[in-house]
């Protein structure tokens, strides 16, 4: 949207710093955190209140204004300082944009849920838009220690044990229970993500929809880390050495459990969302 190459954005989207409002667009001069995806991004985007000489410009209702600025990386100076042990290859790093100006046609309302675009996905808003990866993370992170942990079982001897763990009856009735859960949870999330998307082709989106959303992405979480943490166990030695993907795993899925996102309020707000549908006519 920059030009006629295909863009791939990162950023921190939520509003943290004031953007000073200037003729044809705005002028940002502050830092930013979290720029997860950078590494591979061409533009950055970066939330802002709109603001002027006297301070912030409120609404009509008395609110700030929350908007998007997306810039060429080229303008972004980024700080170099993702040392984490987990999540490690997001490469999420924290960033400053130095007096940019942004033209007004490169911003856009925070929490706009109007689609500028055709697609269905895009009736789902950015926090719903947003939300979606990190089920997507989770589900990845499950099925990967899964398929690590069956490997390694397969062949593992160990103490006390007549058969190789893979082929006991404890270590495949914890699986099953495990493996059961993560497809629960993917057919959940595919599920609400598609229902949400038809009713925003068909003009139909409600917040009920949004919230089965973030619900199921929240959710996904604990499903994921509980897998994990299965994994890790039965993986035994293997599980501990710097270089084992499900030790990788285990620090990923504990790190994934962090984002504002997938916070436990998020399960709270989606319930009001919720609960209505199961209220009985009348009461």
């Amino acid at each position: 949207f920059l030009g006629e190459r295909k863009e791939i954005i990162a950023g921190q989207l939520l509003p943290r710093h004031p953007g000073l409002r200037v003729d044809g667009g705005y002028l940002l001069d502050a830092g930013w955190g979290f720029a997860s995806g950078s590494d591979f991004a061409t533009v950055i985007g970066a939330g802002f209140l709109v603001a002027d000489e006297n301070g912030l410009v409120l609404d009509e209702a008395g609110n700030p204004q929350a908007r998007i600025a997306v810039m060429p990386k080229e303008q972004i100076d980024f700080l170099g300082n993702w040392e984490v042990w987990g999540l490690v290859g997001t490469g999420s790093y924290d960033y400053a944009a130095r007096e940019v100006f942004v033209p007004e046609r490169h911003t856009l309302e925070t929490m706009s849920t109007t689609p500028t675009h055709p697609d269905s996905v895009f009736s789902l808003g950015a926090i719903g838009i947003g939300s979606i990866a990190h089920g997507a993370n989770a589900l990845g992170l499950g099925t990967r220690a899964l398929e690590e942990v069956v490997t390694i079982c397969a062949g593992k001897m160990r103490s006390n044990y007549t058969v190789p763990v893979g082929e006991t009856d404890v270590f495949k009735l914890e699986f099953a229970k495990a493996e059961a859960s993560l497809q629960a949870a993917r057919r959940y999330l595919y599920h609400v993500v598609d229902e949400a998307q038809d009713a925003g082709a068909a003009g139909a989106s409600t917040p009920e929809h949004i919230a089965r959303i973030s619900q199921a992405v929240t959710w996904i979480q604990g499903v994921a880390a509980d897998v994990v943490t299965f994994a890790h166990r039965w993986g035994g030695s293997y599980s501990i050495k710097s270089d084992s993907a499900l030790g990788r795993c285990m620090r990923d899925v504990s790190i994934a459990t962090q984002h504002v996102l997938v916070d436990p309020i998020t399960l709270i707000r989606s319930a009001d969302a919720i609960i209505p549908s199961y209220r009985k006519a009348g009461a």
